[in-house]
């Protein structure tokens, strides 16, 4: 479980790292374009970890705690890689945390300018995103290993031969 995971999870932060770069790179990392497409991505590769550690036999089809552990355990480790990088990157670059600052501002997020700018600080942003994907990853990795277990029943694969 740990080899399988931490190889998704290092795909998923490799992965973050890329379309981070590419959304700077055309100006459109706002908060919720990151988020979405993080999320996204992160259900890509939990479906393909989720489903590579059921076809190693480690794991038994129709334990879905295991399942989701296993999406909880490389977003885990994926998201928490990309949100100390993220936290580093907003303390060395403050012109793109005062840049999403002001997009919180201009979209009418708090009725009093000062409330947002307590708020958004590079530690609470990384907090924000860190719980998203906890949270996508938790719901996620159960909807995922359902799907996962429903397809190999049906495709009738010999997944838990060694278990007989």
């Amino acid at each position: 479980m740990n080899a399988i995971a931490l190889k998704y999870g290092g795909i998923l932060f490799v992965g973050q790292l890329i379309f981070f770069f590419l959304l700077r790179a055309v100006g459109m990392t706002d908060n919720t374009v990151l988020i979405l497409i993080s999320a996204v991505f992160q259900l890509i590769i939990v479906y393909f970890a989720i489903r590579a550690y059921r076809l190693s036999g480690k794991s038994q089809v129709g334990n879905y705690l295991s399942g989701v552990m296993m999406g909880m355990y490389v977003i885990f480790t994926g998201a928490l890689a990309f949100v100390i990088f993220i936290n580093l990157y907003l303390n060395i670059d403050p012109s793109y945390s005062n840049a999403l600052e002001d997009n919180a501002i201009e979209g009418n997020l708090p009725e009093n300018k000062e409330d947002i700018q307590g708020f958004m600080n590079p530690l609470n942003m990384s907090a924000v995103l860190f719980g998203s994907a906890i949270v996508v990853g938790l719901i996620g990795s159960y909807i995922l290993t359902r799907i996962i277990d429903m397809n190999l029943a049906h495709n009738n694969t010999n997944v838990n031969a060694g278990e007989q």
